[in-house]
């Protein structure tokens, strides 16, 4: 089976969506299919999951991932616990980034409007959590 068959939504997992070119638009170095760079192609098995993850993000905005495509054919139950997944996911990446924050700047007042920044997403995000569907709720 190759990587992009595997059935994944992570994104640190191969966005490949079995489309690779990079050839059909001259002097244009990123994939027609995944949008990586024919550099991050090359060196994708050396990345770590964080870099692969941010790779994936910046790419799904303007190109069809293959984590984008799976997600689209999910059922409805399983695009829910998904979901669910993804907003933990960010509760906790935004409290590592709060509390790193703290640990290298303490509380330095330079820096006060990214604390009150990461405050606001995490509580955005809460609220948005507390105004999904019932059944999202139920699915946890």
């Amino acid at each position: 089976m190759k990587l992009h068959d595997q059935a994944s939504s992570s994104l640190c997992e191969n966005p490949c969506t079995g489309n690779c070119t990079t050839t059909n638009i001259p002097f244009h170095d990123r994939c027609q299919g995944c949008g990586r760079t024919v550099e991050q192609i090359r060196d994708w098995p050396g990345y770590s999951d964080l870099e692969k993850k941010l790779i994936n993000l910046e790419n799904s905005l303007e190109y069809e991932i293959r984590q984008k495509k799976e997600f689209r054919n999910m059922s409805q139950e399983n695009k829910i616990k998904e979901i669910n997944n993804k907003l933990f996911a960010a509760r906790c990446l935004i409290e590592m980034i709060g509390d790193e924050l703290i640990q290298t700047y303490g509380k330095d007042p330079i820096i006060e409007k990214s604390y009150k920044d990461l405050f606001n997403s995490l509580s955005s995000i809460k609220e948005a959590e507390q105004n999904l569907p019932v059944e999202l709720k139920e699915a946890v």
